[in-house]
């Protein structure tokens, strides 16, 4: 089972050294604890993209650098007993630093929902595919959204996107891309995940940077995209790995599909769309019902659904995410709060 991570952060040992001793009693073997006393090692820990489940740091050291960290819960460390009514929820949770050990983290624990019986990491990895027949409905926004809600509900996610042209670097705060490994992922090297690791951008979810130029003039396929996938599956990293599949209907993309442990498949609720999404199910074996899911995205009450009636052929519920001309997959924080959205989201938890 993948461990919880955990950071302390702060420059008196004294004090630090009583939390510790406190948080090891509690998560015991179900945590990795790290603690930080030294600001030029806090610099040097955090210069690499980090994903972390509860981080407690000292006001002093907290900057707005970490948020472009991936963490789940973050705690700052106040000397000034913090206004209620006036905290800044996008600081997290302000903490008074000298509340006895116990009752602080007592406070870490009912504001994460983590603790040290809290089995949130399996330590087995899932795929998920997200396909759509068609262009135009969202496919990127739904996989962005998902891993938007599941990162919310305290899972690791990492986002991978498969299209030989890689276009989603909009995701992404800055202009990262996966630039000197195309010769590692050619030989589909046992180290590829290594090699990449470092390169992995952490947002609110972590999201495999984009290949510039295409896979085709790396001398690349979907071949060796699935092979890094599989890597980092092995790693136990993390809980899901959510795979943004290329537009085409190809048998690189029906092999993502069979290795995934579920699939999304992302339509609009008109005759074409459907017509398309049935031809689909056609060319597929969906007899294992469980490992499907049926999105209808930008959905419209006022309008004809003609989903309904293939659903109810297929055997099949769909999820409906309203229409929502906001819904933006550049800001992930916004989409994790899309009611149709986390609903998919809990169908995975």
């Amino acid at each position: 089972m993948a461990q919880t991570k955990i950071v302390l952060v702060d420059l008196d040992e004294e004090y630090l050294s009583a939390l510790e001793k406190c948080f090891i009693k509690e998560f015991k073997h179900t945590a990795e604890l790290s603690v930080i006393t030294d600001e030029a090692y806090l610099k040097k820990h955090f210069s690499s993209p980090q994903t972390i489940d509860i981080l407690l740091i000292n006001e002093a050291l907290y900057t707005q650098e970490f948020a472009k960290h991936n963490i789940a819960h973050l705690f700052i460390l106040t000397e000034n007993r913090p206004d209620p009514h006036g905290a800044d929820p996008l600081l997290g949770s302000m903490v008074y630093k000298y509340t006895s050990v116990n009752e602080l983290l007592g406070y870490v624990i009912n504001r994460s929902g983590i603790s040290g019986v809290t089995d949130i990491h399996t330590g087995v990895t899932k795929l998920v595919s997200v396909f759509s027949p068609m262009g135009g409905t969202g496919q990127t926004t739904v996989a962005a959204g998902l891993c938007a809600v599941l990162s919310r509900n305290f899972r690791r996610v990492l986002y991978v996107g498969l299209d030989g042209l890689q276009s989603f670097g909009f995701l992404l705060s800055g202009n990262q891309q996966l630039v000197g490994i195309d010769k590692t992922l050619v030989a589909k090297s046992p180290y590829a995940y290594d090699k990449v690791k470092p390169l992995i951008v952490s947002e609110l979810f972590d999201i495999l940077p984009p290949l510039v130029p295409s896979l085709a003039s790396l001398g690349l396929s979907n071949e060796h995209m699935r092979h890094l996938i599989y890597k980092i599956k092995e790693s136990g990293d993390y809980d899901f790995i959510v795979i943004d599949c290329p537009k085409d209907f190809t048998a690189d993309t029906v092999q993502v599909m069979a290795d995934s442990d579920q699939n999304v498949f992302v339509t609009l609720q008109d005759a074409l769309s459907i017509g398309k999404l049935k031809s689909l199910f056609a060319s597929i074996d969906y007899s294992d019902d469980s490992r499907f899911v049926l999105v209808c995205n930008r959905f419209n009450k006022k309008e004809e659904n003609a989903l309904a009636g293939l659903s109810a052929e297929l055997g099949l519920m769909p999820e409906y995410i309203d229409e929502d001309p906001s819904m933006d997959p550049r800001q992930s924080e916004k989409l994790a709060l899309v009611q149709g959205l986390q609903k998919l989201g809990q169908a995975f938890l």
